[in-house]
């Protein structure tokens, strides 16, 4: 990757978008059909790529670093810009540390 990430910054790999949606009870499938850059910039989940030197150094040391390289988040809808790295082609989401709300843990039930 020739892209690194500066300041107080996060790069995001933003996860696909649902494009259609199973109805409850049944078989039946529903076709979502949007605008796909508008539902990908409303995208809010992803995993984290890269981490910015400055990450939450505007929080006490106690509250920094609340989450890692290869966690998958939650971040404010509508945060960022879309990048694309001119090797390999990815694109990703670069935000700032603060728009990360919930960082997602797997297996875990009622916060244990």
């Amino acid at each position: 990757m020739s892209l690194q990430v500066c300041g107080n910054r996060l790069m995001i790999k933003p996860d696909p978008v649902e494009m259609e949606h199973q109805v409850k009870g049944t078989n039946l499938k529903i076709l979502i059909g949007t605008n796909e850059r508008a539902e990908r910039v409303a995208t809010h989940t992803g995993v984290v790529e890269q981490i910015g030197p400055a990450a939450w150094y505007d929080y006490p040391e106690e509250f920094r670093g609340w989450c890692k390289v290869g966690d998958h988040v939650v971040f404010a809808r509508h945060a960022g810009k879309f990048v694309i790295d001119p090797e390999t082609e990815q694109e990703s989401l670069i935000i700032n540390d603060n728009d990360i709300q919930v960082v997602i843990k797997k297996g875990k039930k009622n916060g244990r």
